[in-house]
């Protein structure tokens, strides 16, 4: 089974997503308990995760994606990936660094 930590799972589109995860062997982990969205990504690693999705406000979005990929978490980022090149170029950079999609 698959473990993923979904960020903004209560919004319109997280929740659309974890309607989708329902549907097949996914575990989401990581946010029982956690206070924040960084809590959420360290519980998720400490759980095993395998991965993040990120559905969360797009101003949010390079910086969890960033977080998440320095934690060895592949991400999937709800579009936009970010609001500007210059963080689109910081998710790149974090993901090569890490060797992640």
């Amino acid at each position: 089974m698959i473990k993923l930590v979904v960020l903004g799972s209560t919004g319109r589109w997280g929740a659309n997503i974890l309607s989708t995860l329902k549907d097949v062997e996914v575990e989401v982990c990581g946010s029982a308990g956690a206070t924040g969205w960084e809590a959420a990504i360290d519980a998720a690693v400490a759980q095993g995760a395998d991965g993040a999705i990120i559905a969360s406000p797009p101003s949010a979005h390079a910086a969890q994606a960033v977080y998440a990929l320095d934690r060895g978490l592949p991400v999937m980022i709800e579009k936009p990936l970010a609001l500007s090149s210059d963080d689109v170029a910081w998710v790149k950079a974090a993901a090569n660094r890490a060797g992640l999609p």
